[in-house]
C-alpha cells in the first residue's frame, strides 16, 4: 500500500497518543508508588510513635504494680489492712490509665489463720474505693487466670480482656508476683486497666481524616476497635493478623472499602497496635494528579496533532508541487520552473531541481543543434556518396571500353601485317579510334578529377561529422558531470539527514537524562529523528533516479562513441577512395601518354608507309600493354566502386542513427 508523506507524518499522532498515555500511566504508577511509600512511612512512623507513647503508659502502669510488689515483698505481712487501703489509693491516683490495684497473698501467707487476703482498690468516678470482697473462698482468686499467669510467668504478665462480675467491667490485668523470705512465692500484685480506657486511647488517635486505630493482644483478641460493639471479633483483621510480624504495613479489604494497615508490636506485652487508613484517602492526591496529567496530556496531544497537521501540510505541499514538476520534466517538458519560498532542505532541493532543469535544457538545446548539423552533414555525405558511386560506375564502364578498344587494336595490328593493302583505310580507322580513345581518356581524367574533388569534400564532411560527434560527446560528458553534482547535492542532503538523526538521538539521550522535565523534549526529538529518516529515504529515491539518468547518459555516451567509430571508419574509407582516385589519375596519364604515342605513330605511318609494318608491330605491343593497364585500371575502379558502396551504406546507417537521436531529442521541450 502506497502511503504519502503526509499520511506517514500524521501516523505519528496515534503513536504519540500511545506514548503520552504510556508516560501518563508510568507517571501515575511512579506517583502512586511514591505516595504509597510516603503514606506507609507516615503510617509506620505514626504507628511507631503511638506505640511508643502507649508503651510508656503501659510501662508506667506496670511499674506501679512492680513497685507495689517490691514493697509488699519486703513489708507485706507487717502492713495492716488500712495501710493497704491508703497505699493502694495513692498508687491508683498516680496513673490515669490504672483502674485498680490489688494485693493477693497466697493462702495463709499473710497470716496463718487467714486463708484468703486480697485487698483491692479501684476508681469509681473521682474517688478510689477500697474493697475486700474478693478475699473469699467463693471468689478463690488463686484459681483465676490472671493470678496463675503471674505465677507461671515469674514476672510481669498481661491478660486478655475479661469481664469482672463484681465490678461489672471488662478489665485487662497486669500480674506481678512478689516473694517473701527465701524467695518463696508470697502472692501476686494485680494492676488493672479498664478496657474502655484502652478503647478510648485508640479512639483518640488521629489517623488521617477517615482512618482509625485498633489494639490486639498476642492471642488475636481485640482490646480496641473503631466499633466497640464488634470488639470481640473482626474477621478481616483476624484473617491478616496471622501474618503480622513485629511491625510492618499490609493491605486489607473491609466492608466499606480497601485500606492500608500499618502495625507495631508493643515490646511491653506483645500487643499489636494498628493504624488503618482507607485507600480512597491514600490515593486522593494521586487521583487528582492523574486527572491533571490526563487534562494536560489531552491538551498536549491536541496541540501537537494540530501542529503536525500544519507541519505536514507545509512539508508535503512543496514536495507535491516538486513531484508534479518532476513528472512534467520526465515527460520531456524542460520549460518548467518552480518558485522557491523556503530556505530549508525542501527549498534547496527545489533550487537544485531548477538548476538541473536549466542544465538539461541547455544540454538538450546543444544536442539538438548538433543533431541537426550532423543530420545535414550525413545527408550531404549520402548524396555525395551516391553521386561518386554513379561517377565511378561510368568510369568503370569507360575503362572497360578502353580495354575493349585496346584489345581490338591489338587484333587489328596483327591483321595489318597480312593486309598491307588495306593499311591506309585501317590507319584512318585507327586514327578515328585513337581520337575516340583520346576523348574518352580526357573524359576519364575529368571524371576522375570530379570524383577526387567530391571525395575530398566527403573527407571534409567526415572530419566535420567527427568534430560534431566529439562535441556531442563533450555535451554528454558535461551532462554526466552535472548528474554527479546533483548526486553530490543529494548526498549532502542525505548527510544532513543523518546528522539531524544523530542530533535528535543525542537530544533524546539528554532528555532522558533530564528526567521528568525532558520527557516532552524527548518526544519532539524522536519526531525530528523520524522526519530525518523519512528525508534520508526520500534522498535515496532521488539518488536512485539520478543513477537511472546517469545510466541513460552513459548509454548516450556509448552511442556517441559508436558513431565516432563509424565516422572514423568512414574517414579511413574516404582516404582509401582518394588514394584509388590518385591511382586512376596516374593510370589515366599513362593511357594519355600511350594515346599520344599512338597518334605520333599513326602520323609517322601516314608519312612513311614503308615503316607501317614495323610501327604496327610496335603499336600492337603498346596496345597489349595498354590493354593490360586498362584491365588494372578497371579492377581499381571496381575496388573504388565497392569502397564507395561501403561509404554509402555507412552514410545510410549514420543517417538512421542521426534520425533516431533526433527523435529522442525532440521529446524534450525547451
Amino acid at each position: 500500500m502506497k502511503l504519502s508523506i503526509r499520511t506517514k507524518l500524521l501516523s505519528f499522532i496515534p503513536i504519540m497518543i500511545v506514548v503520552v498515555l504510556l508516560i501518563t500511566g508510568i507517571s501515575y504508577s511512579f506517583a502512586k508508588g511514591e505516595i504509597e511509600e510516603q503514606i506507609e512511612e507516615r503510617l509506620a512512623g505514626q504507628a511507631g510513635e503511638t506505640a511508643g507513647n502507649m508503651e510508656r503508659e503501659l510501662a508506667e502502669h506496670q511499674r506501679i504494680g512492680e513497685t507495689l510488689a517490691e514493697i509488699i515483698g519486703e513489708e507485706g505481712t507487717e502492713l495492716a489492712e488500712a495501710d493497704y487501703a491508703a497505699l493502694q489509693e495513692r498508687l491508683v491516683q498516680l496513673n490515669e490509665a490504672t483502674f485498680g490495684i490489688g494485693v493477693w497473698f497466697e493462702p495463709f501467707a499473710y497470716e496463718e489463720d487467714t486463708e484468703y487476703f486480697g485487698p483491692y482498690s479501684y476508681e469509681d468516678g473521682e474517688a478510689v474505693v477500697y474493697t475486700d470482697e474478693y478475699s473469699t473462698a467463693e471468689y478463690d482468686y488463686p484459681s483465676h487466670d490472671w493470678y496463675t499467669a503471674g505465677v507461671d510467668a515469674g514476672g510481669a504478665s498481661w491478660t486478655t480482656p475479661y469481664y469482672d462480675e463484681a465490678l461489672d467491667t471488662v478489665l485487662v490485668t497486669t500480674s506481678i508476683p512478689f516473694y517473701g523470705p527465701g524467695d518463696t512465692l508470697a502472692g501476686v500484685i494485680s494492676a488493672d486497666m479498664d478496657a474502655a480506657q484502652i478503647q478510648q486511647m485508640a479512639e483518640n488517635l488521629e489517623v488521617g481524616e477517615n482512618g482509625w486505630a485498633f489494639l490486639m493482644d498476642e492471642t488475636g483478641t481485640f482490646l480496641a476497635h473503631r466499633d466497640a460493639a464488634t470488639l470481640a471479633e473482626d474477621p478481616v483483621l483476624e484473617g491478616i493478623s496471622g501474618n503480622f510480624e513485629t511491625n510492618g504495613t499490609t493491605l486489607a479489604s473491609f466492608a466499606d472499602g480497601d485500606a492500608v494497615v500499618s502495625y507495631n508490636t508493643l515490646d511491653q506485652n506483645g500487643w499489636t497496635l494498628g493504624l488503618v487508613l482507607p485507600e480512597a484517602e491514600v490515593y486522593a492526591g494521586v487521583n487528582a494528579l492523574l486527572r491533571n496529567v490526563a487534562i494536560i496530556a489531552g491538551i498536549l496531544v491536541l496541540l501537537t496533532a494540530a501542529a503536525m497537521f500544519v507541519l505536514a501540510g507545509r512539508i508535503t505541499k512543496p514536495i507535491r508541487a516538486l513531484n508534479e514538476e518532476v513528472k512534467h520534466v520526465a515527460d520531456g517538458d524542460l520549460t518548467r520552473h518552480i518558485q522557491v519560498h523556503t530556505k530549508d532542505e525542501t527549498g534547496e532541493l527545489t533550487e537544485s531541481f531548477n538548476t538541473m532543469v536549466t542544465s538539461l535544457r541547455e544540454l538538450v538545446g546543444s544536442v539538438r543543434q548538433s543533431v541537426h548539423t550532423s543530420a545535414d552533414a550525413v545527408s550531404q555525405l549520402s548524396a555525395v556518396s551516391e553521386e561518386t558511386m554513379a561517377s565511378s560506375e561510368e568510369i568503370s564502364r569507360a575503362i572497360q571500353d578502353v580495354a575493349d578498344g585496346a584489345t581490338n587494336a591489338a587484333g587489328s595490328a596483327e591483321q595489318s601485317s597480312q593486309r598491307t593493302s588495306e593499311l591506309s583505310d585501317q590507319l584512318t580507322a585507327l586514327a578515328a579510334i585513337t581520337a575516340s580513345l583520346n576523348k574518352q581518356a580526357r573524359e576519364v581524367e575529368e571524371t576522375n578529377k570530379a570524383g577526387s574533388e567530391q571525395t575530398s569534400q566527403l573527407q571534409g564532411k567526415a572530419e566535420q561529422t567527427d568534430g560534431m560527434i566529439g562535441r556531442v560527446e563533450d555535451v554528454v560528458q558535461e551532462l554526466s558531470e552535472r548528474m554527479g553534482e546533483i548526486s553530490s547535492i543529494v548526498g549532502t542532503i542525505a548527510s544532513i539527514s543523518e546528522q539531524t538523526n544523530l542530533l535528535a538521538l543525542n537530544a533524546s539521550i539528554e532528555a532522558a537524562r533530564a528526567g521528568e522535565h525532558g520527557r516532552g523534549f524527548a518526544v519532539v526529538a524522536d519526531e525530528v529523528r523520524k522526519l530525518a529518516e523519512e528525508t534520508s529515504r526520500a534522498t535515496g529515491h532521488i539518488r536512485s533516479s539520478m543513477e537511472e539518468i546517469q545510466e541513460k547518459t552513459s548509454t548516450a555516451s556509448s552511442e556517441m562513441a559508436n558513431a565516432r567509430k563509424l565516422s572514423t571508419e568512414q574517414y579511413e574509407i574516404t582516404e582509401k577512395t582518394v588514394t584509388s582516385f590518385d591511382e586512376i589519375a596516374s593510370r589515366n596519364e599513362q593511357m594519355n601518354l600511350l594515346v599520344a604515342q599512338m597518334n605520333e605513330g599513326i602520323n609517322s605511318i601516314t608519312k612513311n608507309k614503308e615503316e607501317v609494318v614495323s610501327s604496327i608491330e610496335n603499336i600492337a605491343a603498346v596496345v597489349e600493354e595498354s590493354a593490360a593497364a586498362s584491365e588494372e585500371v578497371s579492377a581499381s575502379a571496381e575496388e573504388q566502386l565497392n569502397a564507395l558502396r561501403t561509404i554509402a551504406y555507412s552514410a545510410e546507417d549514420l543517417q538512421s542513427s542521426s534520425e533516431h537521436l533526433k527523435k529522442q531529442i525532440e521529446r524534450f521541450r525547451s
